[in-house]
């Protein structure tokens, strides 16, 4: 084996990454993620729910180390069971980044003019 070359996927970069899509239509959006989880080249999880729901109209979308991912979603949905019925800012995310006041309830999001 000495002085042969090394084959070609030995040293190829391996690629991994997560697709989640949101689709705004007139009557809401629509999200979508791939499910398959994986430790370097492997495929640990073929079937994960990448989007975890954090309340009635809100959604958190997973990426990056599962483990990681679900305990943010986890710590989240606990603040806002905690801090329901306050008001939050969000920044939404377009070519003016206009700021909007959403209010946290059981109608989210609820939006008003200031």
């Amino acid at each position: 084996m000495l002085g042969e070359a090394e084959p070609q996927w030995v040293s190829e970069e391996v690629k991994t990454g997560t697709t989640i899509i949101a689709i705004e239509f007139d009557g809401g959006v629509v999200l979508g993620s791939d499910s398959r989880v994986s430790a370097g080249a492997s495929v640990v999880n073929r079937v994960m729910n990448k989007l975890s729901p954090l309340h009635d109209k809100i959604y958190c979308a997973l990426s990056g180390s599962a483990a990681d991912a679900q305990t943010i979603a986890e710590m989240v949905n606990y603040q806002l069971d905690v801090h329901s019925g306050g008001v939050a800012y969000m920044v939404t995310i377009d070519e003016h980044s206009t700021e909007e006041k959403v209010v946290l309830g059981n109608d989210l999001p609820t939006f008003f003019d200031q």
